[in-house]
């Protein structure tokens, strides 16, 4: 993680944490490079197990910060060196953390270095993933010198410790080592007891030698062995691992049906672990599907009240009872509160100005559509320059927000300016020299307001942009 202070967010009034990265003067180095990037890859991400980064800032003396969500936790590393985990709680922190992964391969990214001290775990029990300092999105060319491998020698993968780049399965071999680390209180390839680590060797025992297992944890152990195997392509996905993690945490139950992962080359014949069969083919989404969450949920609450209160008419009996507890019994996320919307639009606003793709990326796929794509919305922001809210009115019942927008464009212009009068009569000569008036420079700045209208909406826990128009 680097060095990490806690700050406090004066603007809207939250704790956040602060990384700082490399050195002073990082401007214009790989740190700065690699800090941009992992600021641009963690904000593509809107997910409940990934620490959030706000900004990417610097100060008078040339140092570069990380603004981040805080944590109030501790790593994984940690509750490890404190205590024994059970394989419930290992089960249940890799769901996590294999979740958060499958978010991150989904937007085509990869980690690439999953390990206990970049593994945060609240006080509630929810583990986040932070550090995305040498993540690779698609198309991302290396920052790391030729020859020169990124990661914690321990978790890397064989295809990386020979050199190699690797796409998700970098990732899920990763998640196994972390698994072993987590379930047995060693990393896989600790030196033996009285030795002292050699990260050389410790790559050659990873390119050379088989995988270690790890015993006496049964489901657990499995998983692993499927997680931490040579061949790539025989690792199961993350969302795939995600599912058995939740077998195995006692979190879900298994399906009638299901499909087994190829058991890798191993000295010991290890039980199968279920794994789900892949979902079918997306169908084009209905008008039912395209609702938020919370609307088809409350729908579907209401039908239940409608159906049960018509079955009690029917039946002469007298059930009102019984069907209002049933209609209260639905579940559905809260609206976000007033307070809520308005640090979320706040936040939407100022991340969109410094970086319209990781404001993009705030939006609801309905609204993504209704603004016709990336490029119209990045060109809509991008003709406001250092734009701020100066107003802002929140509606919470309807989850709506109107903002206006202010910017100011400066520019420079060159104006006439009249010849001084010079007293006493001209000669003929200086009538003739007469060259008219001059021009002098000027600066002219000019501010301009627009006005935005929002709409915020709670999916899965998380806060997200439903509309946004700008007029």
């Amino acid at each position: 993680m680097g060095a990490v202070w806690l700050a406090r967010d004066t603007r809207l009034g939250r704790t956040v944490a602060l990384k700082r990265l490399g050195g002073i003067g990082t401007a214009d180095g790989v740190d700065r490079r690699r800090a941009e990037r992992e600021a641009q890859l963690a904000a593509r991400l809107n997910h409940v197990n990934v620490v959030a980064v706000h900004d990417l800032v610097e100060d008078d003396e040339g140092w570069s910060w990380l603004v981040m969500e805080h944590v109030a936790g501790r790593t994984l590393a940690h509750e490890i060196a404190s205590e024994t985990l059970s394989e419930a709680r290992v089960a249940e922190i890799g769901r996590q953390v294999a979740d958060a992964l499958a978010a991150a391969h989904q937007a085509g990214i990869v980690h690439r270095d999953v390990k206990p001290s970049n593994i945060l775990i609240a006080p509630n029990g929810i583990a986040k993933l932070s550090d995305f300092g040498i993540a690779r999105g698609e198309g991302d060319d290396a920052l790391t010198r030729t020859g020169h491998v990124s990661g914690s020698p321990a978790y890397l993968p064989p295809e990386v410790a020979r050199g190699q780049h690797g796409g998700p399965e970098v990732d899920l071999w990763s998640l196994g080592a972390t698994l072993f680390h987590a379930a047995s209180g060693r990393s896989p390839y600790a030196a033996p007891d009285g030795e002292h680590s050699n990260p050389v060797g410790t790559l050659f025992r990873i390119v050379h030698d088989d995988p270690p297992r790890l015993p006496g944890h049964g489901a657990l152990s499995t998983l692993v062995a499927r997680l931490m195997t040579h061949e790539p392509d025989q690792r199961p996905s993350a969302a795939e691992a995600a599912t058995a993690l939740a077998l195995v945490s006692g979190r879900a139950e298994p399906a009638e049906t299901q499909a087994m992962v190829p058991l890798p080359d191993a000295t010991d014949v290890l039980p199968p672990v279920p794994l789900p069969l892949p979902p079918p083919p997306a169908a084009k989404r209905s008008f039912v599907d395209r609702l938020p969450r919370w609307a088809v949920l409350a729908a579907a609450a209401a039908l239940v009240v409608v159906l049960l209160g018509s079955l009690a008419v029917a039946l002469g009996g007298d059930d009102s009872a019984d069907v209002a507890s049933a209609g209260e019994t639905a579940t559905t996320p809260p609206p976000p509160t007033a307070e809520e919307i308005d640090a979320y639009v706040r936040q939407y606003v100022a991340t969109t100005a410094g970086d319209p793709g990781a404001g993009f990326a705030l939006l609801s796929e309905d609204a993504r559509e209704s603004v016709g794509g990336f490029e119209p919305f990045q060109a809509s922001w991008a003709s406001m320059p250092g734009v701020t809210i100066t107003a802002l009115t929140v509606d919470a019942a309807t989850g709506s927000a109107v903002a206006t927008l202010q910017w100011t464009v400066t520019s420079t212009v060159e104006v006439p300016v009249e010849p001084k009068d010079e007293k006493g009569p001209k000669k003929k000569d200086d009538e003739d020299d007469d060259e008219g008036p001059g021009t002098q420079t000027q600066t002219v700045s000019e501010t301009f307001t627009r006005t935005l209208q929002v709409t915020v909406e709670r999916n899965d826990e998380q806060l997200q942009i439903a509309s946004s128009s700008v007029s």
